[in-house]
């Protein structure tokens, strides 16, 4: 949770999905996606409506799927991984390749923060 946020070093905070919960932050689909344990949401699967909510929120048209998502080269962005991890799963077993996060992949924090 703390990469969607952009909190790194003295900003990182160890309870942010705990924190975020006492807050209302659930409602958001993608913190609650994040979140899932905190937010006593569903981890198992692709989270389509989260899934719609990031292509939202990164202002992305690409249909609004798991499968569209993932074909686009997203998954090397943490936030896609948790919401879409069959279908980045399933990208990375046809390349061949483990899903690796990239450094420098998007991070959506201050437009995140804003629809909290």
């Amino acid at each position: 949770a703390n990469f969607a946020f952009a909190q790194y070093g003295p900003d990182y905070n160890a309870n942010v999905c705990p924190d975020g919960e006492q807050v209302g932050y659930c409602e958001n689909l993608i913190f609650a996606a994040i979140c899932a344990a905190s937010c006593n949401a569903t981890c198992v699967g692709n989270n389509e409506p989260a899934a719609l909510a990031y292509l939202d929120l990164t202002g992305g048209d690409l249909g609004g799927s798991c499968d569209t998502i993932s074909q686009s080269g997203l998954c090397t962005d943490p936030i896609v991984g948790i919401i879409c991890p069959a279908a980045c799963l399933a990208v990375a077993q046809q390349a061949g390749t483990q899903r690796r996060l990239e450094p420098g992949a998007l991070t959506v924090g201050d437009k995140l923060r804003q629809r909290l």
